[in-house]
């Protein structure tokens, strides 16, 4: 690619280059500057990022092998490339994470739809950083106790909640939904992805002092949520990365006191393949497994029922996890 004026911009140690239309760069600096920047090191890879406008629906290849349905794109496997398709076919990313380089083109209605088009981006970035040995998990991780927390589980599951109310609190944090797992000198460790909680209506409801520390209405943009600077609202609460020692999954339930019970190896295995979207390269995705299973032999894991007694009393959760933290259940190992 022999594109000038290339703009830089860093997550997780990854240097992102971006060039090509000016304004489609600078939308999309705008939403890697939400993401975690990670430490800067010399030996940092690179991915190209040339964007332009389409200036008509991008062709895709009859070869190519669809891998992922999202909500607004698709994926597709092509030889030593992955092509994120938008949903209505106007718009297309083909990445190339072995080479590092990845174009876009964009319909210009697509490009307005911060959604659809950040949702696209998204799912080429946690594809690209896979090729980086960094797995992604839809998961929250709070630290407190002696002890990290995983909490994972599908949306609206009570993640970001659950999370929110332990830091208002007094815990730590890594992030309210989405992780990047990898394995450090044999033990697995997770790091965020975004910098920023975000919220819905009912959370900001029970907690007034979210308005004052919110970043931006996301709701203007075509977001649900609002995205909220928990680091300027609790300072010195955020930590760049964990060592999960357990994981509850939470299930909210419309009636009765707030419980758990521990669940073996092999069910908190198969409920994080879940929660991440496997690599489109077959031996990406092994080594990926391979550290989902890392993790579950790692930690002890536990199903989390949240009745309404934890909204009307946080320190139930605290309470909770404590008791998890001393439970000597028996766990089912993985079988090989």
């Amino acid at each position: 690619m022999q594109v000038e004026n290339w703009k830089t911009v860093q997550i997780h140690g990854t240097e992102i280059l971006l060039g090509g239309e000016p304004y489609l760069a600078s939308r999309i600096a705008e939403y890697l500057g939400l993401l975690y920047k990670g430490e800067a090191s010399s030996k940092a890879a690179k991915l190209k990022l040339e964007v332009n406008f389409a200036k008509r629906p991008p062709r895709l290849p009859p070869d190519a092998t669809k891998a992922v349905q999202g909500p607004y794109a698709c994926s597709y496997g092509w030889g030593e490339k992955v092509l994120f398709v938008s949903r209505d076919g106007n718009s297309m990313i083909s990445l190339d994470a072995a080479r590092g380089e990845a174009s876009g083109f964009f319909d210009k209605e697509f490009s307005e739809d911060s959604q659809q088009f950040f949702s696209i981006l998204g799912m080429t970035l946690v594809e690209a950083l896979k090729y980086q040995a960094l797995y992604f998990l839809h998961g929250a991780c709070v630290y407190g106790n002696g002890r990290a927390y995983l909490f994972s589980g599908h949306s609206g599951a009570g993640k970001t909640t659950a999370a929110f109310n332990l830091v208002r609190q007094g815990f730590q944090f890594v992030a309210d939904d989405s992780l990047f797992l990898s394995d450090q000198d044999g033990k697995i460790v997770v790091s965020p992805y975004y910098t920023n909680f975000h919220v819905d209506a009912n959370l900001v409801r029970r907690c007034p002092e979210i308005v004052g520390a919110r970043e931006l209405n996301d709701r203007e943009r075509g977001f649900a949520r609002m995205r909220v600077n928990m680091s300027e609202l609790y300072p010195d609460s955020f930590v760049p990365s964990l060592r999960p020692d357990l994981v509850i999954f939470p299930q909210i339930v419309s009636s009765g006191t707030s419980s758990f019970s521990a669940i073996n190896q092999m069910t908190v295995y198969e409920r994080f393949l879940k929660q991440t979207i496997l690599a489109v390269d077959v031996e990406i995705a092994k080594d990926q497994l391979r550290v989902l299973e890392k993790l579950a032999r790692q930690i002890r894991g536990f199903d989390l029922f949240t009745g309404p007694d934890m909204y009307e009393d946080p320190k139930i959760l605290p309470a909770l996890l404590e008791r998890m933290k001393d439970h000597n259940g028996n766990s089912k190992e993985i079988e090989r």
